[in-house]
C-alpha cells in the first residue's frame, strides 16, 4: 500500500512538472524568436514577455480559458481522425509510466517514479541551499559595511527616492571590497557602494549609480530575483528556464538604464563612464544573485549602445505594449484544455472504443458471484492528500471481501500470471491473471492471491482462478476486484460483455 501510494503521488508530481515544463517550452520558443527580431528595441515589452513566460511555471497546470489560443486551435490537439492507439490510457497493461520497481531491498519497494522524485528533491534542495548560503554570506558581508555619512550622497539618495515615489526608507552604505554596487532588501532596502568608487568617481557619476540602484528598489527587483532563483532551482532540469532568467536579468538592466536616463539631470556620458568604472572594478568578481549595477558583464556592449541609440517611441507605442501584455495573459498563458474540451475528447475516446468493440460476442459470466460495483469505466478523480488529478479508469471495480473466489468469465488460456512476483502491476495493484479468449478478447483480474495457474494453461468458463487478494492500490484501498476486458490491445468497458446488473452500487 505504501509503495503504491508513493508511486501514485510521485507519478502525479512528475506529470505536473512535465506539463509545466512543456507549456513553458512552448512559450519560450516564440518569445526567443520575437526577442531576436526586435533586437532589444523595446526592452520593457520584452521584459514583460519573458516575465510572463516564467510566470507560466507558477500558474496551475489546469489554467484554461475559452478564448485561449489552445482552444482556437483545438483541432490540432484533437483531430477528428485520432485513433484509439493515440489514447495510451486505454492500452493493454497500461499503468503509470515508471511504476516498475527499481529497488526492492528496503521494506517499501521503490519504483522508478519514486526514485526520480527523490533525485529531483535532492538536487532542487541542494540548489536552494546553495542560494540561501549565498544570501547568508552576503548578509555577513553587510556586517562589514559602513553607514554613509557624506551629506551630498545622502541628499542624492533622498532626491532619487522622491523622484521615484519610494515610500520606504533607503539606507546607503559603503564597503571596502571591490564589488559592483548592489541593492539588497525589500522592506528595508540598502544600497551598497564600494569605497574605491566613492573616492575616485566624480559626484555626477555616483549620482547616476545611486539613481540606477534606487530604480531597482522602486521595481522591487530583490523580490523578483528571489522568485527567479526559486523557479530556476525547482525546474533545474529545463535548460530553457536558465536561458529565460538570463534574458530577464539582461532586459531588467536595460529597462532600469532607460528609466534613469529619462530623468532630466543625468547625462548619458556620465552614466556610461560610471558603467566603465564598475566594469573595471569587478573584472575578477563572480556574479551574485543581486540587483547589481553591472549584473551581466557580457551584456555591457548592448547597454552602452542603448545609451546612444535609445530612440524616442511614438506616443501610441506604450498603450500598444500594454494591450499586447493583456492579450498575452488572456490568450496565451491559459494553455490547458477547458472542461468542455476535455469532455469532448473523452466522448471522442469512448465513441472510438464503442466502434472498436466486437458486438457479436456472447455475454461472459460474472467474475464474482456476489459483490457491489465500485469505480466504473471512465474518468475518476485521484486524491492523494497533497496532490490530486484525474485518470482514466479503464476497468470496473467490484467490491468484495478478501478471499472471495474469482472465476474465469469465459473459456480461455492463461496469457499472463504474476501472483507473488514483483513488477509494475503487482507493485501498484497486486497479483494478477490475464486470460486470452476467442476473437482477440482478453480478461484481466487483480489483485489475485492463492492461484495455481500457469501461463499457457487452459481454463473453462466459471472455473475458479484464484482468491481475491488485498488491494495495494492507493487510489482505491477498499477490498475489490479490478476487472478489465481487452480487445486487440485496447481496454473496453467490461459492462458491455459481462452482465453486472445483479450487483448493487457500492458508492
Amino acid at each position: 500500500m505504501i509503495a503504491s501510494y508513493l508511486n501514485s503521488l510521485c507519478s502525479v508530481i512528475i506529470s505536473l512538472l512535465q506539463q509545466q515544463a512543456y507549456y513553458f517550452t512552448l512559450l519560450f520558443i516564440p518569445t526567443l524568436v520575437i526577442t531576436y527580431a526586435l533586437r532589444h528595441r523595446s526592452p520593457l515589452l520584452l521584459l514583460c514577455m519573458w516575465t510572463l513566460v516564467l510566470f507560466r511555471l507558477v500558474l496551475p497546470p489546469g489554467f484554461s480559458s475559452p478564448i485561449s489560443i489552445r482552444e482556437f486551435f483545438h483541432d490540432l490537439w484533437l483531430p477528428a481522425s485520432k485513433s484509439l492507439e493515440d489514447f495510451s490510457e486505454l492500452h493493454e497493461y497500461s499503468i503509470r509510466a515508471g511504476s516498475d520497481p527499481a529497488i526492492s531491498l528496503f521494506p517499501v519497494t521503490l519504483t522508478w517514479n519514486t526514485l526520480i522524485v527523490l533525485l529531483w528533491l535532492t538536487i532542487a534542495a541542494g540548489l536552494l541551499l546553495q542560494f540561501c548560503l549565498q544570501r547568508y554570506l552576503l548578509r555577513r558581508q553587510m556586517d562589514a559595511t559602513k553607514y554613509q555619512s557624506y551629506r551630498a550622497l545622502l541628499d542624492c539618495v533622498e532626491r532619487w527616492r522622491l523622484h521615484y515615489g519610494i515610500r520606504r526608507q533607503v539606507q546607503l552604505r559603503t564597503i571596502d571590497m571591490p564589488v559592483s554596487p548592489f541593492t539588497i532588501g525589500t522592506l528595508h532596502p540598502v544600497v551598497v557602494i564600494p569605497r574605491s568608487l566613492q573616492e575616485t568617481l566624480p559626484f555626477e557619476q555616483l549620482d547616476a549609480i545611486i539613481g540606477h540602484e534606487l530604480c531597482h528598489v522602486r521595481r522591487f527587483d530583490d523580490i523578483w530575483i528571489h522568485v527567479q532563483q526559486l523557479l530556476q532551482r525547482i525546474f533545474f532540469f529545463v535548460p530553457a528556464v536558465w536561458l529565460c532568467n538570463t534574458q530577464i536579468n539582461r532586459l531588467r538592466e536595460l529597462v532600469v538604464d532607460r528609466s534613469v536616463l529619462t530623468s532630466t539631470h543625468v547625462d548619458p556620458k556620465n552614466y556610461g563612464r560610471a558603467m566603465l568604472a564598475v566594469l573595471k572594478l569587478q573584472q575578477a568578481q563572480l556574479s551574485q544573485p543581486l540587483a547589481e549595477f553591472i549584473s551581466a558583464r557580457t551584456y555591457y556592449s548592448i547597454r552602452f549602445r542603448h545609451l546612444i541609440e535609445a530612440p524616442a517611441k511614438p506616443k501610441f507605442w506604450q498603450p500598444l505594449e500594454l494591450l499586447f501584455i493583456v492579450l498575452a495573459i488572456a490568450v496565451v498563458l491559459p494553455m490547458a484544455p477547458t472542461r468542455e474540451s476535455l469532455e469532448a475528447e473523452r466522448r471522442h475516446m469512448l465513441a472510438l472504443s464503442y466502434d472498436h468493440a466486437p458486438w457479436q460476442q456472447e455475454l461472459f459470466s460474472s467474475p464474482l458471484k456476489t459483490g457491489a460495483i465500485g469505480d466504473v469505466y471512465g474518468v475518476r478523480p485521484v486524491d492523494l492528500g497533497i496532490a490530486s488529478s484525474e485518470e482514466m479508469h479503464a476497468a470496473v471495480d467490484i467490491l468484495a471481501p478478501v478471499g472471495s473466489p474469482v472465476f474465469a468469465v469465459a473459456d480461455g488460456v492463461v496469457d499472463a500470471v504474476n501472483i507473488a512476483g514483483v513488477d509494475g502491476i503487482n507493485t501498484v495493484s497486486g497479483g494478477y491473471i490475464v486470460l486470452r479468449h476467442a476473437n482477440g478478447l482478453k480478461s484481466a483480474y487483480t489483485p489475485i492471491a492463492d492461484s495455481d495457474l500457469e501461463a499457457g494453461q487452459s481454463v473453462r468458463q466459471g472455473a475458479s482462478i484464484g482468491m481475491l487478494g488485498k488491494s495495494r492500490s492507493a487510489i482505491n484501498p477498499d477490498p475489490h476486484l479490478h476487472f478489465e476486458i481487452i480487445y486487440h490491445g485496447i481496454r473496453l468497458d467490461p459492462r458491455w460483455y459481462v452482465d453486472l446488473s445483479h450487483m448493487p452500487s457500492g458508492h
